[in-house]
């Protein structure tokens, strides 16, 4: 269907408006040339604000932006934002854990019931890699962590992990008795 108020040429025409005839010969959108916006109103042919169904694949050069809304039916679209805060892979790091505890992650003990987090931590040439596994009861704050890990390269035995609750938030702790550690994890919430 051509709408009478989009105005377009013909391939292999001058000048604009054909007359009479308008689109005649025209099978597809990529032979257009000299399209207009469509006037106020019309919503055949364009995006509007209305529900409207596109079909193909569209490419866009700039990401899209979502609604900043959390999904409520299944085949939303979701933003970065929402997988970082619910159950999905988050990365975790500090790079200068020094003498003391610090917290590497802290979440709320009520938005899963079980977390894995698989690590790396490095001091020069000392590495380790390894994944700690813990699992919570939100109401009694009752918790059960474990560790594994690769053997040392080098020595890694001044820096150690916890899992505790604090406040209703999970949190993941590194102990350190030397300076300068470095500490990236990868979370994943169950």
């Amino acid at each position: 269907m051509v709408n009478s108020n989009i105005a377009f040429q013909k391939p292999g025409f001058g000048g604009g408006n054909t007359g009479g005839g308008v689109g005649t010969g025209v099978s597809s959108h990529d032979a257009l040339t000299g399209v207009k916006m469509a006037g106020a109103g019309i919503t055949s042919g364009h995006i509007n604000d209305q529900a409207q169904t596109i079909a193909g694949v569209k490419t866009f050069s700039d990401f899209p932006i979502t609604p900043s809304t959390a999904p409520t039916t299944d085949f939303q679209a979701v933003n970065k934002k929402y997988v970082d805060d619910n159950k999905g892979l988050k990365s975790v790091s500090n790079t200068d854990v020094d003498l003391g505890t610090t917290v590497i992650d802290s979440f709320s003990d009520t938005t899963c019931e079980a977390c894995h987090w698989h690590y790396v931590i490095k001091n020069g040439a000392n590495l380790r890699s390894g994944q700690i596994m813990a699992v919570w009861d939100a109401s009694s704050d009752e918790i059960a962590y474990n560790e594994v890990s690769t053997s040392d390269i080098g020595d890694t035995s001044s820096l150690s992990f916890e899992v505790n609750i604090d406040s209703n938030n999970l949190r993941l702790l590194a102990t350190a008795t030397s300076d300068n550690w470095i500490v990236k994890a990868k979370r994943i919430q169950i």
